[in-house]
């Protein structure tokens, strides 16, 4: 998960390429998250599979007999996500590791574009991000003040129960601030 915070004096030395877009800035803010959270994947894998597996077995001492196939299926469906027993029953833990590292980049695209989206239809065409720091963690609200905007992020666990899997959501929300009266 992410957790986003202000490193207060911590400043890159100024740059004379080409200004970077906010997409990018955004990109760069989250890349050491980003690169955590990708790390970890393997041995979360690992924990996936072993839990899946004794599952399996646990239905197999359960439901013992061919004939109830249907009944060992139905639970193991309802417990773990469609895409969790194909990754397990379908690959091997290399090719399992591999998807699950595709998903999660697309999934880290997916939130800097949106959140770009919002701060550009706020007006907002540039952040610090040198100053904002991204740290792999725990649930997080963080809130500053950006060219006159007020943003707030929400980083939360979302899902863990139906047909969703537990996963981390990033909430952005932008407001303008009013000028005092």
């Amino acid at each position: 998960m992410w957790i986003i915070g202000l490193v207060k004096g911590h400043n890159a030395p100024p740059h004379r390429k080409r200004k970077m877009t906010l997409l990018e800035q955004l990109t760069a803010a989250f890349a050491e998250a980003d690169a955590e959270s990708i790390a970890n994947i393997p041995a979360e894998v690992k924990e996936s599979r072993e839990q899946f597996r004794a599952l399996q077995a646990e239905l197999l001492e359960m439901f013992p007999r061919d004939q109830d196939y249907e009944k060992r299926w139905s639970v193991l469906y309802r417990t773990a996500s469609k895409q969790t027993i194909e990754d397990v029953t379908e690959h091997g833990f290399d090719g399992h590791v591999e998807r699950v590292i595709k998903r999660t980049k697309r999934t880290h695209e997916s939130r800097n574009q949106r959140i770009a989206q919002k701060f550009e239809k706020a007006g907002i065409s540039e952040i610090d991000s040198t100053d904002l720091v991204v740290v792999y963690g725990e649930d997080f609200r963080g809130q500053w003040i950006i060219g006159g905007h007020l943003v707030k992020l929400d980083v939360i666990w979302a899902g863990g129960y139906n047909i969703q899997c537990l996963h981390c959501r990033v909430l952005c929300k932008i407001t303008k601030i009013k000028a005092a009266a």
